[in-house]
């Protein structure tokens, strides 16, 4: 491994400890070039964050996902609106045994999934509307690889699941405020990118308040369809449309005996384009990379009934408590600087690049607790670190600088 920088070894001797016993290929200079240390004792959170008042409901959700995947209360057969909190604080390794029940099935294709791959794909369709699970950010990783193909073939439009309304009507795009799931920090990237490719955002979710008639799954996929036709295609009815959704909403399976035909099929129907669905909750592949699965009508094996193709996920491992595919992306292993952690709480640390404005999401988010060791993971760059409490106490900001070093 090559040597850290001469900043770095000039750390604090048990941060260079700490620094030292990460593997990695690259070496890691995350040096303390600025620190401002306080904690706000006696105030609400909202008062306490001050630098960023909105993170305020957003920390009180994380920390109510955390304190019941915690439990030991989880249904594992029910995956709960809090389990899906648990990427948007870095946190998948709590939930590995529920999820996996989830995508279970095998894939039979070994093929290895490219981006490149749904570029042929895509040409032929107007509006592609593409799945994830919502508790898995290598998911919205594997879109924005996919994200230039998308712009490099004419699609202008990106749709997605639990946009706030203000993202039409105000141009907020990719902040913490854009949407429910949109504050993790691989989501934020996505929308940085599809903004950087100039990508007019759309929110489409049904906006359900009250009693309503009739049965809320089936008139929420209804009104799903219509706000694409209605907020795009009847003012463009040539757009082209990257469509972002979550788990069944995909599916272009006719309607069931219950009367229960999801979003894709509905806004087939309702627009009479034929979107090409792309399922990334359809099977678990063998190995530690994703696969692509094509149905037999296209000369594969897997028996797709409900999408035109599907990605096979793989299963996860893990390296100080966090994803190994960070790693596959070049991102550095940091420790949590031993002034943001507390001896007894656990706190939610949030790496916000220089300069970061208070609404963005962070390029990293962790909730550690007092014994764990798990870490940042971080790609080049400066940032200021912030830790907070569950009560709504900070410390920070902390600045370090993130570089790689030749071998």
């Amino acid at each position: 491994m090559g040597e850290l920088s001469s900043r770095a070894a000039a750390s604090p001797p048990e941060q260079r400890a700490c620094l030292m016993r990460i593997g990695c290929k690259a070496a890691i200079a995350a040096t303390l070039l600025s620190t401002f240390l306080a904690w706000q004792s006696g105030h609400t959170q909202t008062e306490a964050l001050g630098y960023f008042p909105d993170r305020a409901s957003l920390h009180r959700d994380l920390w109510q996902s955390y304190a019941y995947v915690t439990s030991g209360e989880v249904n594992p057969n029910v995956i709960d609106w809090t389990v899906q909190f648990a990427s948007a604080y870095g946190r998948e390794d709590l939930i590995v045994s529920i999820v996996e029940r989830y995508i279970s099935r095998p894939c039979v294709s070994e093929e290895p999934f490219d981006p490149e791959k749904i570029r042929e794909a895509i040409k032929a369709h107007q509006v592609v509307v593409i799945s994830e699970t919502h508790h898995s950010a290598d998911d919205r990783q594997r879109i924005l690889d996919m994200a230039r193909i998308f712009a490099d073939e004419g699609f202008t439009y990106y749709a997605a699941e639990t946009f706030q309304d203000e993202v039409f009507t105000a141009g907020i795009k990719t902040g913490i405020n854009a949407g429910f799931y949109s504050s993790e920090p691989f989501y934020g990237r996505l929308l940085r990118e599809l903004a950087h490719l100039e990508f007019k955002f759309v929110p489409f979710e049904a906006r359900l308040s009250g009693q309503v008639e009739g049965d809320r799954r089936i008139l929420r996929e209804q009104v799903q369809a219509a706000n694409i036709i209605d907020r795009v295609l009847k003012e463009n009815p040539d757009a082209r449309i990257l469509v972002h959704v979550g788990w069944a909403h995909a599916f272009e399976s006719p309607e069931d005996e219950y009367g229960m035909a999801w979003m894709a099929r509905r806004l087939k129907e309702m627009s009479g384009i034929d979107p090409l669905t792309i399922s990334q909750t359809f099977c678990r592949a063998n190995g530690d990379e994703a696969v692509l699965i094509r149905g037999a009508d296209e000369g594969g094996k897997d028996e797709l009934s409900h999408t035109d193709l599907a990605i096979g996920i793989p299963s996860w491992s893990f390296l100080d408590g966090r994803p190994s595919w960070h790693r596959n992306l070049g991102f550095h292993p940091v420790p949590v600087p031993a002034a943001l952690r507390d001896e007894t709480l656990p706190v939610i640390v949030e790496a916000m690049p220089e300069g970061s404005d208070e609404l963005a999401v962070p390029e990293d988010r962790l909730l550690i607790a007092p014994e764990e060791t798990h870490v940042l993971m971080l790609p080049d760059g400066t940032y200021d670190l912030f830790s907070f409490t569950q009560a709504g106490q900070m410390r920070g900001p902390v600045r370090i600088e993130v570089t790689s070093l030749a071998e």
